[in-house]
Parts: C-alpha cells; sequence; structure tokens
C-alpha cells in the first residue's frame, strides 16, 4: 500500500504442498489455505485503559436525558473500532470489585460477573473466545462462567461508548483490547 499501513492474514496450510519440479533452478508451486477468521486484522492492537471513580448522583444544572446513579463505582470509555466489521474485545479488571458489569452504551448490551472479586484478583473477559476467568497470583484461574447474566457482545464499528460498574466502593482499574478487522485491504 502507499501509506505503508500493514495487515495480516491468520491461516493455516489446508493441505499438503503440491510442488511441480521443472528444473533444478524452478519449481512450480501450489499453497491452499483456510482462514478461520477471514478477515485481515490490523498489524498493532488498541489498548485503552480505565479506571472508576465513584458516582456523585445528578448534578444540578442537568442536561436531558440524565444519568442518575445510585452508588457504586464507574467508568466510561469511548473506544473507537476503525475497521469494517465489528470485532470482539478482551477485556481486564484489577482489583476489588462487586459483582462488576461492563455495558455496551452504543450497542445496548452488558456482560455482568455475579461475584466478587478480591483486591489482588484479575477478572478477564473475552468477548470473541466467550470465555471469563479470574486470575489470582497465588491460585490458578477460576472459570466464572455459571456467574453471569447479559451477554457477550461486539464493538461495532466507529465509536463504541463502554461503561464499567460495580456495585462497590472501591475503584478499580483496568482495559479494553482489541484488534481492528477488514473485509479487504486495498
Amino acid at each position: 500500500r502507499e501509506d505503508a499501513a500493514q495487515f495480516f492474514l491468520i491461516c493455516r496450510l489446508a493441505k499438503k504442498m503440491d510442488v511441480r519440479r521443472w528444473s533444478p533452478m524452478f519449481a512450480e508451486v501450489l499453497l491452499q489455505f483456510v482462514a478461520e477468521n477471514p478477515f485481515f486484522l490490523a498489524s498493532s492492537e488498541m489498548a485503552y485503559n480505565f479506571i472508576t471513580s465513584t458516582g456523585e448522583g445528578l448534578k444540578i444544572p442537568f442536561t436531558i436525558p440524565a444519568t442518575i446513579f445510585g452508588g457504586g463505582n464507574i467508568a466510561t470509555v469511548v473506544v473507537n473500532n476503525s475497521g469494517q466489521v465489528e470485532v470482539f474485545p478482551k477485556i481486564s479488571i484489577l482489583g476489588l470489585a462487586e459483582n462488576p458489569q461492563v455495558n455496551n452504551i452504543t450497542t445496548g448490551r452488558s456482560f455482568k460477573v455475579n461475584r466478587t472479586l478480591e483486591p489482588k484478583d484479575g477478572l478477564q473477559i473475552d468477548m470473541a473466545k466467550r470465555t471469563a476467568k479470574i486470575v489470582n497470583p497465588t491460585e490458578a484461574r477460576i472459570n466464572v462462567l455459571g456467574d453471569i447474566s447479559g451477554q457477550f457482545w461486539s464493538l461495532e464499528r466507529g465509536q463504541n461508548t463502554i461503561r464499567i460498574v460495580t456495585d462497590g466502593s472501591a475503584v478499580i482499574s483496568g482495559m479494553i483490547r482489541f484488534t481492528a478487522r477488514y473485509l479487504a485491504v486495498v
């Protein structure tokens, strides 16, 4: 490409290579690949950090629509999916969190883990693989799929507003990561 942008496609060899030798110096090779995720991927991953703060309720004066928040912690992050199709993010939440919930305000979908994370716990959510697990430095990974409500969701093309909410008052931090996907590279 003229703009030097780089993309990649993850493939695996579908069949044995078909090699036709024409001479000791020249051969023709036929390779067939299968792309299980048939999209070109951006060469770098996007990462958006967040940190929650205590909800302060309704401030006066206010505009309509207004958000009335009843406690706990909240963080709002606007992420930009510059790709041509939806993408499934990976979300990590660190620290003491009661019933952490991750909402995609743009699509109206939410994902909640009905469980309390300890101060050194990390919650890892992979929306593409449909996994959710707690990682504790002293224990093995704990699958929390039995403790979820809502649904796994994707980021639409363009800007998406993501809201992270917890029931407790402890401040948590985390990251939203994804790689933009493209139908074709022109």
